[in-house]
Protein backbone atom coordinates (compact mmCIF):
# COMPACT_ATOMS: atom_id res chain seq x y z
CA UNK A 1 0.00 0.00 0.00
CA UNK A 2 1.07 3.52 -1.06
CA UNK A 3 2.49 6.15 1.45
CA UNK A 4 0.65 8.77 0.41
CA UNK A 5 3.12 11.15 2.10
CA UNK A 6 3.64 14.79 0.49
CA UNK A 7 6.58 17.39 0.17
CA UNK A 8 7.62 19.04 4.00
CA UNK A 9 5.89 22.29 4.75
CA UNK A 10 8.13 25.21 4.72
CA UNK A 11 8.08 24.60 8.43
CA UNK A 12 9.80 21.34 7.50
CA UNK A 13 7.01 18.84 8.49
CA UNK A 14 6.20 15.47 6.68
CA UNK A 15 2.67 14.56 5.89
CA UNK A 16 0.52 12.32 8.37
CA UNK A 17 0.91 8.32 6.82
CA UNK A 18 -1.55 6.11 8.76
CA UNK A 19 -1.84 3.77 6.23
CA UNK A 20 -1.41 0.03 6.89
CA UNK A 21 1.05 -2.21 4.70
CA UNK A 22 -1.45 -5.47 4.47
CA UNK A 23 1.26 -8.93 3.78
CA UNK A 24 -1.55 -11.26 4.73
CA UNK A 25 -3.13 -14.45 2.26
CA UNK A 26 -7.11 -14.80 1.61
CA UNK A 27 -10.19 -17.37 2.27
CA UNK A 28 -9.04 -20.62 4.03
CA UNK A 29 -4.97 -20.48 3.08
CA UNK A 30 -4.48 -17.25 4.52
CA UNK A 31 -1.16 -17.68 6.27
CA UNK A 32 2.24 -16.86 7.04
CA UNK A 33 5.68 -17.66 8.96
CA UNK A 34 7.71 -16.19 11.79
CA UNK A 35 11.48 -14.94 12.13
CA UNK A 36 12.41 -17.25 15.34
CA UNK A 37 12.01 -20.38 13.53
CA UNK A 38 15.17 -22.13 12.69
CA UNK A 39 14.51 -23.98 9.09
CA UNK A 40 15.67 -24.75 6.09
CA UNK A 41 14.12 -24.17 2.77
CA UNK A 42 14.10 -24.63 -0.84
CA UNK A 43 14.88 -20.75 -1.47
CA UNK A 44 16.28 -19.54 1.79
CA UNK A 45 18.05 -20.47 5.80
CA UNK A 46 16.67 -19.00 9.03
CA UNK A 47 18.73 -19.21 11.85
CA UNK A 48 19.25 -17.02 14.46
CA UNK A 49 16.85 -14.93 13.77
CA UNK A 50 18.15 -13.96 10.56
CA UNK A 51 17.19 -14.93 6.65
CA UNK A 52 19.32 -15.82 4.31
CA UNK A 53 18.21 -15.94 0.33
CA UNK A 54 19.45 -19.06 -1.51
CA UNK A 55 19.77 -17.38 -4.44
CA UNK A 56 22.39 -15.02 -5.32
CA UNK A 57 21.16 -10.69 -4.85
CA UNK A 58 20.51 -8.36 -8.33
CA UNK A 59 23.51 -6.14 -8.76
CA UNK A 60 20.76 -3.75 -10.03
CA UNK A 61 17.15 -2.58 -9.94
CA UNK A 62 15.06 -3.43 -13.13
CA UNK A 63 14.52 -5.97 -15.46
CA UNK A 64 16.34 -9.16 -15.27
CA UNK A 65 16.24 -11.59 -17.65
CA UNK A 66 17.74 -14.32 -15.66
CA UNK A 67 15.02 -14.76 -13.58
CA UNK A 68 12.21 -17.00 -14.52
CA UNK A 69 9.08 -18.35 -13.40
CA UNK A 70 8.95 -22.00 -13.06
CA UNK A 71 6.20 -23.74 -15.35
CA UNK A 72 4.41 -26.73 -14.58
CA UNK A 73 0.52 -27.71 -13.66
CA UNK A 74 -0.12 -25.70 -10.97
CA UNK A 75 1.27 -22.98 -12.43
CA UNK A 76 -0.57 -22.82 -15.69
CA UNK A 77 -3.93 -23.61 -14.79
CA UNK A 78 -3.59 -20.47 -11.93
CA UNK A 79 -2.44 -18.37 -15.09
CA UNK A 80 -5.39 -19.56 -17.14
CA UNK A 81 -7.72 -19.12 -14.02
CA UNK A 82 -6.55 -15.97 -13.50
CA UNK A 83 -6.66 -14.38 -16.96
CA UNK A 84 -10.70 -15.69 -17.03
CA UNK A 85 -11.32 -13.87 -13.53
CA UNK A 86 -9.59 -10.30 -15.15
CA UNK A 87 -11.15 -10.81 -18.27
CA UNK A 88 -14.86 -11.40 -16.58
CA UNK A 89 -13.74 -8.44 -14.31
CA UNK A 90 -12.87 -6.56 -17.83
CA UNK A 91 -9.19 -5.63 -16.52
CA UNK A 92 -5.42 -7.25 -17.90
CA UNK A 93 -4.74 -10.71 -17.38
CA UNK A 94 -2.18 -11.00 -14.16
CA UNK A 95 1.58 -11.66 -15.18
CA UNK A 96 3.91 -13.39 -13.90
CA UNK A 97 7.17 -11.96 -12.73
CA UNK A 98 10.78 -13.53 -11.99
CA UNK A 99 11.86 -11.47 -9.63
CA UNK A 100 8.33 -12.08 -7.47
CA UNK A 101 9.04 -15.95 -8.36
CA UNK A 102 12.67 -15.05 -6.98
CA UNK A 103 11.22 -13.62 -3.54
CA UNK A 104 8.27 -16.27 -3.67
CA UNK A 105 10.75 -19.20 -4.00
CA UNK A 106 13.37 -17.50 -1.50
CA UNK A 107 9.75 -17.21 1.19
CA UNK A 108 9.35 -21.04 0.68
CA UNK A 109 11.78 -21.28 3.64
CA UNK A 110 9.36 -19.35 6.40
CA UNK A 111 7.83 -21.16 8.36
CA UNK A 112 3.74 -20.60 7.41
CA UNK A 113 2.90 -20.47 11.46
CA UNK A 114 3.37 -16.35 11.75
CA UNK A 115 2.80 -13.14 9.60
CA UNK A 116 5.36 -12.47 7.19
CA UNK A 117 7.14 -9.39 8.59
CA UNK A 118 6.70 -6.15 6.38
CA UNK A 119 10.81 -6.23 6.95
CA UNK A 120 11.20 -9.15 5.22
CA UNK A 121 9.01 -8.28 2.42
CA UNK A 122 11.05 -5.30 1.86
CA UNK A 123 14.08 -6.71 2.09
CA UNK A 124 13.73 -9.62 -0.51
CA UNK A 125 12.16 -7.08 -2.89
CA UNK A 126 15.37 -5.33 -2.88
CA UNK A 127 17.47 -8.11 -2.95
CA UNK A 128 16.00 -9.38 -6.29
CA UNK A 129 16.19 -5.77 -8.23
CA UNK A 130 12.29 -4.49 -7.55
CA UNK A 131 11.68 -1.11 -6.40
CA UNK A 132 8.61 -1.39 -5.29
CA UNK A 133 7.99 -3.37 -2.41
CA UNK A 134 5.33 -6.64 -2.28
CA UNK A 135 2.05 -5.43 -0.06
CA UNK A 136 0.02 -9.19 -0.84
CA UNK A 137 2.28 -12.53 0.46
CA UNK A 138 0.50 -15.32 1.37
CA UNK A 139 2.76 -18.22 2.50
CA UNK A 140 0.66 -21.57 3.73
CA UNK A 141 0.80 -25.22 3.11
CA UNK A 142 -2.27 -26.70 1.86
CA UNK A 143 -2.95 -30.74 2.77
CA UNK A 144 -2.93 -32.14 -0.89
CA UNK A 145 -0.64 -32.34 -3.64
CA UNK A 146 -3.14 -32.37 -6.49
CA UNK A 147 -3.28 -29.17 -9.07
CA UNK A 148 -6.56 -29.06 -9.55
CA UNK A 149 -7.24 -28.78 -5.40
CA UNK A 150 -4.48 -25.84 -5.10
CA UNK A 151 -4.77 -23.95 -8.61
CA UNK A 152 -8.36 -22.52 -7.37
CA UNK A 153 -6.85 -21.62 -3.99
CA UNK A 154 -4.22 -19.81 -5.05
CA UNK A 155 -6.55 -18.11 -8.13
CA UNK A 156 -8.61 -17.29 -4.91
CA UNK A 157 -5.97 -15.42 -3.58
CA UNK A 158 -5.24 -13.90 -6.93
CA UNK A 159 -8.55 -12.28 -7.65
CA UNK A 160 -9.00 -10.85 -4.30
CA UNK A 161 -6.04 -8.38 -4.79
CA UNK A 162 -7.25 -8.09 -8.55
CA UNK A 163 -10.30 -5.91 -7.30
CA UNK A 164 -7.77 -2.96 -6.62
CA UNK A 165 -5.19 -3.62 -9.03
CA UNK A 166 -4.76 -2.52 -12.27
CA UNK A 167 -1.25 -4.24 -13.42
CA UNK A 168 -1.28 -6.94 -10.94
CA UNK A 169 1.83 -8.80 -11.31
CA UNK A 170 2.88 -12.09 -9.24
CA UNK A 171 5.18 -14.42 -8.25
CA UNK A 172 4.07 -18.06 -6.96
CA UNK A 173 6.35 -21.37 -5.59
CA UNK A 174 5.72 -24.60 -4.57
CA UNK A 175 7.21 -27.55 -3.08
CA UNK A 176 6.17 -30.92 -2.42
CA UNK A 177 5.80 -31.64 1.77
CA UNK A 178 6.37 -35.31 2.32
CA UNK A 179 3.68 -36.19 5.32
CA UNK A 180 4.22 -39.19 7.64
CA UNK A 181 6.31 -42.46 6.88
CA UNK A 182 5.99 -44.27 3.00
CA UNK A 183 3.21 -47.05 3.05
CA UNK A 184 4.73 -50.02 0.64
CA UNK A 185 1.86 -51.57 0.24
CA UNK A 186 0.11 -48.25 -0.65
CA UNK A 187 3.07 -47.59 -3.33
CA UNK A 188 2.53 -51.46 -4.51
CA UNK A 189 -1.13 -51.25 -5.46
CA UNK A 190 -0.24 -47.98 -6.59
CA UNK A 191 -1.04 -45.03 -4.28
CA UNK A 192 1.23 -42.51 -3.29
CA UNK A 193 2.77 -41.49 0.30
CA UNK A 194 0.65 -38.77 1.91
CA UNK A 195 1.97 -35.45 1.06
CA UNK A 196 1.02 -32.01 1.38
CA UNK A 197 1.96 -28.73 -0.92
CA UNK A 198 3.80 -25.37 0.59
CA UNK A 199 3.03 -22.76 -1.60
CA UNK A 200 4.09 -19.14 -1.85
CA UNK A 201 2.37 -15.96 -3.61
CA UNK A 202 3.49 -12.79 -3.86
CA UNK A 203 2.15 -9.61 -5.70
CA UNK A 204 2.26 -6.39 -6.60
CA UNK A 205 0.37 -3.48 -8.60
CA UNK A 206 3.10 -2.29 -10.73
CA UNK A 207 3.62 1.71 -11.33
CA UNK A 208 6.63 2.02 -12.81
CA UNK A 209 9.07 0.18 -14.31
CA UNK A 210 12.67 1.49 -14.64
CA UNK A 211 15.87 0.78 -16.53
CA UNK A 212 18.84 -1.37 -15.06
CA UNK A 213 19.72 0.96 -12.18
CA UNK A 214 22.95 -0.82 -10.33
CA UNK A 215 22.09 -0.85 -6.09
CA UNK A 216 26.11 -0.18 -5.62
CA UNK A 217 27.99 2.74 -6.75
CA UNK A 218 31.21 3.74 -6.10
CA UNK A 219 31.34 7.00 -3.88
CA UNK A 220 32.72 9.07 -6.60
CA UNK A 221 29.91 7.33 -9.27
CA UNK A 222 27.39 9.38 -10.75
CA UNK A 223 23.83 7.57 -12.28
CA UNK A 224 20.75 8.11 -14.35
CA UNK A 225 17.46 6.73 -13.24
CA UNK A 226 15.57 6.35 -16.27
CA UNK A 227 11.82 4.69 -17.45
CA UNK A 228 8.05 5.46 -17.06
CA UNK A 229 4.96 5.07 -14.89
CA UNK A 230 2.05 2.72 -15.77
CA UNK A 231 -1.62 2.92 -15.70
CA UNK A 232 -3.46 5.97 -14.87
CA UNK A 233 -0.27 7.36 -13.76
CA UNK A 234 1.51 10.65 -15.05
CA UNK A 235 3.39 13.55 -14.90
CA UNK A 236 6.17 11.60 -12.54
CA UNK A 237 8.38 13.12 -9.69
CA UNK A 238 11.39 12.20 -8.23
CA UNK A 239 12.49 12.87 -4.39
CA UNK A 240 16.13 11.77 -3.09
CA UNK A 241 17.51 12.22 0.26
CA UNK A 242 21.21 12.07 0.04
CA UNK A 243 23.79 9.77 2.20
CA UNK A 244 23.54 12.45 4.52
CA UNK A 245 19.76 12.67 4.77
CA UNK A 246 18.91 16.46 2.80
CA UNK A 247 16.43 16.27 0.43
CA UNK A 248 16.79 16.42 -2.90
CA UNK A 249 14.00 17.46 -5.31
CA UNK A 250 14.86 17.50 -9.60
CA UNK A 251 12.08 19.36 -11.96
CA UNK A 252 8.71 17.53 -12.27
CA UNK A 253 8.11 16.21 -15.53
CA UNK A 254 5.62 15.85 -17.70
CA UNK A 255 3.82 12.61 -19.13
CA UNK A 256 5.21 9.56 -18.41
CA UNK A 257 8.84 9.00 -18.88
CA UNK A 258 10.78 9.89 -16.24
CA UNK A 259 15.01 10.84 -15.57
CA UNK A 260 16.76 11.81 -12.76
CA UNK A 261 20.78 11.83 -11.88
CA UNK A 262 21.92 10.00 -9.08
CA UNK A 263 25.48 11.10 -7.16
CA UNK A 264 26.83 9.87 -4.04
CA UNK A 265 28.64 12.78 -4.45
CA UNK A 266 31.81 11.28 -2.90
CA UNK A 267 30.50 9.64 0.32
CA UNK A 268 29.80 6.55 1.35
CA UNK A 269 26.61 5.57 3.16
CA UNK A 270 22.67 4.79 1.68
CA UNK A 271 20.81 7.11 -0.50
CA UNK A 272 16.63 6.64 -0.68
CA UNK A 273 15.01 7.63 -3.99
CA UNK A 274 11.25 7.57 -4.39
CA UNK A 275 9.07 7.96 -7.57
CA UNK A 276 5.81 9.76 -7.31
CA UNK A 277 3.47 10.59 -9.99
CA UNK A 278 0.02 11.96 -10.16
CA UNK A 279 -3.43 10.04 -10.01
CA UNK A 280 -6.89 11.61 -10.77
CA UNK A 281 -5.87 14.67 -9.65
CA UNK A 282 -3.96 13.68 -6.35
CA UNK A 283 -0.07 12.55 -6.01
CA UNK A 284 0.75 8.80 -5.06
CA UNK A 285 4.04 7.19 -4.20
CA UNK A 286 4.71 4.58 -7.03
CA UNK A 287 8.14 3.41 -5.79
CA UNK A 288 10.96 3.88 -3.03
CA UNK A 289 14.18 1.85 -2.50
CA UNK A 290 17.82 2.29 -1.48
CA UNK A 291 21.19 3.11 -3.63
CA UNK A 292 24.02 2.35 -1.65
CA UNK A 293 27.44 4.24 -2.09
CA UNK A 294 30.35 2.43 -1.29
CA UNK A 295 28.88 -0.05 0.63
CA UNK A 296 27.59 -3.91 -0.52
CA UNK A 297 23.61 -4.49 0.15
CA UNK A 298 23.16 -6.59 2.39
CA UNK A 299 22.89 -10.26 1.96
CA UNK A 300 20.68 -11.22 4.82
CA UNK A 301 18.12 -9.70 7.06
CA UNK A 302 18.13 -9.40 11.33
CA UNK A 303 14.49 -9.54 11.90
CA UNK A 304 12.71 -8.64 14.87
CA UNK A 305 9.69 -9.95 16.71
CA UNK A 306 6.57 -9.35 14.65
CA UNK A 307 4.62 -7.16 17.60
CA UNK A 308 5.65 -6.15 20.92
CA UNK A 309 3.62 -4.99 24.03
CA UNK A 310 6.40 -2.55 25.23
CA UNK A 311 5.87 0.55 23.37
CA UNK A 312 8.55 2.06 25.57
CA UNK A 313 11.52 -0.51 24.98
CA UNK A 314 10.36 -0.12 20.69
CA UNK A 315 10.59 3.78 21.22
CA UNK A 316 14.38 3.36 22.42
CA UNK A 317 14.99 1.05 19.55
CA UNK A 318 14.15 3.23 16.69
CA UNK A 319 15.61 5.93 18.36
CA UNK A 320 19.01 4.05 18.85
CA UNK A 321 18.89 2.77 15.10
CA UNK A 322 17.76 6.91 14.29
CA UNK A 323 21.14 8.08 15.98
CA UNK A 324 23.10 5.13 14.65
CA UNK A 325 22.43 6.58 11.15
CA UNK A 326 23.15 9.92 12.12
CA UNK A 327 25.87 9.27 13.51
CA UNK A 328 27.30 7.07 10.63
CA UNK A 329 26.41 9.91 8.13
CA UNK A 330 28.50 12.44 10.41
CA UNK A 331 25.88 14.32 11.95
CA UNK A 332 25.53 14.76 15.55
CA UNK A 333 23.41 12.37 17.31
CA UNK A 334 20.23 13.59 18.85
CA UNK A 335 19.41 13.98 22.56
CA UNK A 336 16.09 11.94 24.46
CA UNK A 337 13.92 14.57 25.57
CA UNK A 338 11.10 13.21 28.20
CA UNK A 339 9.15 16.34 27.53
CA UNK A 340 8.88 15.55 23.63
CA UNK A 341 8.30 12.17 24.78
CA UNK A 342 4.92 12.87 26.64
CA UNK A 343 3.57 14.65 23.13
CA UNK A 344 4.88 11.93 20.93
CA UNK A 345 3.10 9.14 22.98
CA UNK A 346 -0.10 11.50 23.23
CA UNK A 347 -0.37 11.68 19.92
CA UNK A 348 0.53 8.08 18.84
CA UNK A 349 -2.58 7.40 21.45
CA UNK A 350 -4.72 10.03 20.63
CA UNK A 351 -4.03 8.70 16.65
CA UNK A 352 -4.65 5.05 17.43
CA UNK A 353 -7.85 5.41 18.67
CA UNK A 354 -8.87 7.85 15.63
CA UNK A 355 -7.56 4.24 14.16
CA UNK A 356 -9.39 1.62 15.89
CA UNK A 357 -12.72 3.95 15.46
CA UNK A 358 -12.53 3.80 11.83
CA UNK A 359 -13.56 7.76 11.49
CA UNK A 360 -12.25 11.07 12.41
CA UNK A 361 -8.75 13.05 11.66
CA UNK A 362 -5.13 12.57 12.71
CA UNK A 363 -3.47 14.77 15.20
CA UNK A 364 -2.79 18.37 13.00
CA UNK A 365 0.82 19.46 13.03
CA UNK A 366 -0.97 22.62 14.74
CA UNK A 367 -1.92 20.92 17.83
CA UNK A 368 0.97 18.81 17.73
CA UNK A 369 3.25 22.63 18.21
CA UNK A 370 0.33 23.05 20.98
CA UNK A 371 1.19 20.47 22.52
CA UNK A 372 4.72 20.92 22.62
CA UNK A 373 4.60 23.94 23.98
CA UNK A 374 1.95 23.25 26.63
CA UNK A 375 4.97 21.12 27.62
CA UNK A 376 7.34 23.28 27.92
CA UNK A 377 8.73 23.06 24.63
CA UNK A 378 9.09 26.38 22.35
CA UNK A 379 11.45 25.53 19.68
CA UNK A 380 11.00 27.25 16.09
CA UNK A 381 11.87 23.66 14.44
CA UNK A 382 9.71 20.80 15.17
CA UNK A 383 10.14 17.97 12.56
CA UNK A 384 7.48 15.32 12.37
CA UNK A 385 7.09 11.26 11.50
CA UNK A 386 3.84 10.10 12.04
CA UNK A 387 2.66 6.67 10.84
CA UNK A 388 0.81 3.48 11.57
CA UNK A 389 2.07 -0.22 10.41
CA UNK A 390 1.82 -4.05 11.79
CA UNK A 391 4.65 -2.96 13.90
CA UNK A 392 6.33 -0.17 15.20
CA UNK A 393 9.47 -1.29 13.65
CA UNK A 394 7.71 -1.41 10.19
CA UNK A 395 5.98 2.02 11.12
CA UNK A 396 9.99 3.05 10.98
CA UNK A 397 11.19 0.92 7.79
CA UNK A 398 8.89 2.88 6.13
CA UNK A 399 9.95 6.70 7.43
CA UNK A 400 13.82 4.91 6.44
CA UNK A 401 12.86 4.47 2.66
CA UNK A 402 10.86 7.77 2.50
CA UNK A 403 12.95 10.82 1.13
CA UNK A 404 10.47 13.00 3.21
CA UNK A 405 10.33 11.39 6.43
CA UNK A 406 14.38 10.52 6.38
CA UNK A 407 15.46 14.20 6.16
CA UNK A 408 13.37 14.72 9.08
CA UNK A 409 15.23 12.55 11.33
CA UNK A 410 18.18 13.22 9.80
CA UNK A 411 17.99 16.71 9.96
CA UNK A 412 21.31 18.53 11.31
CA UNK A 413 19.56 21.54 13.02
CA UNK A 414 17.25 19.04 15.05
CA UNK A 415 18.95 18.17 18.58
CA UNK A 416 16.93 16.57 20.60
CA UNK A 417 13.67 14.46 19.84
CA UNK A 418 12.29 11.33 21.28
CA UNK A 419 9.77 8.65 19.34
CA UNK A 420 6.12 7.12 20.58
CA UNK A 421 4.51 3.88 20.28
CA UNK A 422 1.15 3.11 20.83
CA UNK A 423 0.46 -0.94 19.79
CA UNK A 424 -3.22 -1.61 19.70
CA UNK A 425 -5.81 -4.09 17.73
CA UNK A 426 -7.21 -3.47 14.37
CA UNK A 427 -9.28 -5.55 12.66
CA UNK A 428 -8.48 -8.28 15.02
CA UNK A 429 -4.57 -7.95 14.38
CA UNK A 430 -1.85 -6.16 16.32
CA UNK A 431 -0.95 -2.51 15.16
CA UNK A 432 1.19 0.51 16.11
CA UNK A 433 0.93 4.16 15.57
CA UNK A 434 4.60 5.53 15.85
CA UNK A 435 5.07 9.19 16.29
CA UNK A 436 9.01 10.75 15.81
CA UNK A 437 9.17 13.80 17.37
CA UNK A 438 12.59 16.02 16.78
CA UNK A 439 13.17 19.56 17.60
CA UNK A 440 16.10 21.92 18.05
CA UNK A 441 16.82 23.36 21.81
CA UNK A 442 19.88 25.38 21.57
CA UNK A 443 21.87 25.84 25.41
CA UNK A 444 23.24 29.42 25.90
CA UNK A 445 26.87 29.50 25.09
CA UNK A 446 29.71 31.27 26.37
CA UNK A 447 30.28 33.98 23.40
CA UNK A 448 33.52 35.08 24.11
CA UNK A 449 34.65 31.82 23.58
CA UNK A 450 33.15 30.77 21.11
CA UNK A 451 34.13 34.23 19.52
CA UNK A 452 37.79 32.81 19.90
CA UNK A 453 37.21 29.71 18.25
CA UNK A 454 35.57 31.55 15.38
CA UNK A 455 38.67 33.38 14.82
CA UNK A 456 40.91 30.55 14.97
CA UNK A 457 38.75 28.55 12.37
CA UNK A 458 39.14 31.65 10.27
CA UNK A 459 42.99 31.80 10.01
CA UNK A 460 43.01 27.77 9.56
CA UNK A 461 40.29 28.08 6.57
CA UNK A 462 42.14 31.03 4.84
CA UNK A 463 45.87 29.35 5.09
CA UNK A 464 44.19 26.02 3.82
CA UNK A 465 43.01 28.16 1.01
CA UNK A 466 45.83 30.35 0.30
CA UNK A 467 44.99 33.41 1.18
CA UNK A 468 46.94 35.70 3.86
CA UNK A 469 45.50 35.91 7.20
CA UNK A 470 43.15 38.82 8.26
CA UNK A 471 44.06 41.55 11.15
CA UNK A 472 41.95 42.55 13.76
CA UNK A 473 40.40 46.05 13.85
CA UNK A 474 39.21 47.21 17.32
CA UNK A 475 36.28 49.63 14.88
CA UNK A 476 35.38 46.54 12.78
CA UNK A 477 35.14 44.48 15.89
CA UNK A 478 33.12 47.19 17.93
CA UNK A 479 30.52 47.75 14.90
CA UNK A 480 30.43 43.52 14.04
CA UNK A 481 29.51 43.25 17.96
CA UNK A 482 26.76 45.90 17.91
CA UNK A 483 25.26 44.65 14.54
CA UNK A 484 25.19 40.86 15.91
CA UNK A 485 23.09 41.68 19.18
CA UNK A 486 20.80 43.84 16.96
CA UNK A 487 20.11 40.84 14.93
CA UNK A 488 19.53 38.72 18.09
CA UNK A 489 17.36 41.35 19.78
CA UNK A 490 15.12 41.47 15.86
CA UNK A 491 14.77 37.37 15.51
CA UNK A 492 17.08 38.39 12.89
CA UNK A 493 15.36 41.22 11.12
CA UNK A 494 17.10 43.91 10.97
CA UNK A 495 16.03 47.05 9.28
CA UNK A 496 17.63 49.12 6.83
CA UNK A 497 17.31 52.38 8.83
CA UNK A 498 19.41 50.42 11.21
CA UNK A 499 21.97 48.67 9.11
CA UNK A 500 22.81 51.97 7.70
CA UNK A 501 23.31 53.51 11.11
CA UNK A 502 25.60 51.11 12.42
CA UNK A 503 27.40 50.49 9.06
CA UNK A 504 27.94 53.76 7.68
CA UNK A 505 30.04 55.43 9.98
CA UNK A 506 32.91 53.06 8.68
CA UNK A 507 33.25 54.65 5.31
CA UNK A 508 34.83 57.58 7.13
CA UNK A 509 37.93 55.76 8.34
CA UNK A 510 38.07 53.25 5.41
CA UNK A 511 37.98 52.60 1.96
CA UNK A 512 35.68 49.85 0.98
CA UNK A 513 33.85 47.36 4.01
CA UNK A 514 32.27 44.15 3.14
CA UNK A 515 29.77 42.46 5.79
CA UNK A 516 28.44 39.07 6.33
CA UNK A 517 25.88 38.26 9.43
CA UNK A 518 23.52 35.43 9.68
CA UNK A 519 21.94 33.09 12.56
CA UNK A 520 23.97 29.92 12.28
CA UNK A 521 22.99 26.57 13.93
CA UNK A 522 27.19 25.97 14.36
CA UNK A 523 28.49 29.32 14.40
CA UNK A 524 32.12 27.57 13.57
CA UNK A 525 30.58 27.26 10.03
CA UNK A 526 31.31 30.81 9.09
CA UNK A 527 34.50 30.02 9.02
CA UNK A 528 34.18 28.12 5.70
CA UNK A 529 31.96 30.54 3.96
CA UNK A 530 33.40 32.01 0.28
CA UNK A 531 33.17 35.45 1.24
CA UNK A 532 35.54 34.51 4.15
CA UNK A 533 37.88 32.76 1.59
CA UNK A 534 38.16 35.38 -0.91
CA UNK A 535 37.66 38.48 0.56
CA UNK A 536 40.30 41.12 -0.41
CA UNK A 537 40.10 43.01 2.77
CA UNK A 538 42.91 43.04 4.86
CA UNK A 539 40.74 44.14 8.53
CA UNK A 540 38.06 42.11 10.02
CA UNK A 541 35.59 42.47 13.42
CA UNK A 542 33.83 39.50 14.95
CA UNK A 543 30.81 40.25 16.73
CA UNK A 544 28.63 37.28 18.34
CA UNK A 545 25.28 37.33 20.17
CA UNK A 546 22.47 34.99 21.10
CA UNK A 547 18.12 35.37 20.54
CA UNK A 548 15.17 33.88 19.13
CA UNK A 549 15.00 32.55 16.06
CA UNK A 550 11.84 31.44 14.07
CA UNK A 551 13.26 28.82 12.97
CA UNK A 552 16.39 27.87 15.20
CA UNK A 553 14.47 28.58 17.93
CA UNK A 554 16.00 30.21 21.67
CA UNK A 555 19.43 30.42 22.15
CA UNK A 556 20.27 30.59 18.19
CA UNK A 557 23.88 32.24 17.75
CA UNK A 558 23.93 35.79 15.51
CA UNK A 559 27.21 36.13 13.73
CA UNK A 560 28.59 39.41 11.88
CA UNK A 561 31.93 39.75 10.13
CA UNK A 562 32.43 43.15 9.31
CA UNK A 563 35.63 43.58 6.59
CA UNK A 564 37.70 46.39 6.00
CA UNK A 565 40.43 48.34 4.73
CA UNK A 566 41.58 51.57 5.58
CA UNK A 567 41.96 54.51 3.64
Amino acid sequence: MNDNARSPSPRGRAARSLALLVLAGAGAIAACAGAGAGQRGAGASIAGGTFTPSAPPAARYGPDPSRTCASGAIADLVREDSAKTAAAARKAAPQTEGRLCAVAEALLGWDDKQPVPEQLASFLAQHFGLIQTVPRVTVATLETDKPEEIAPRVEEVIAQYLQTASQLRYGLATSKVRRGPVDKSVIASGGSAPSATKIAVVMQDATVDVEPLPRKLDPGAQATLSGKVLGDLQNPKVLISDTRGKLQQPPEQKGKELSAPLSCGGRTGRMVVEIRAESQGSQRVAAAFPVLCGVDPPASVQLGSTASADGAQEERSIFEQINAERSAAGIAALTWDDKVAQVARSVSQSDAQTSARGSGSATSEQEVTQRLKQAGINSGLVLQNPGEARTAQGAHDRFSISPVHRANYMNSDATHGAVGVTVFTLQGGPAAVVTELFVRQLAPVDVASVQGKLREAIDRSRASAGTPPLRDDPTLGKVAEEYAKELAASGGNISNARHSQLVSPLYRSFRTVDLLSGAKGDPLDVANEKIVLTTKEKLVGIGLAQGNHPVLGPNTVYVALVFGTKK
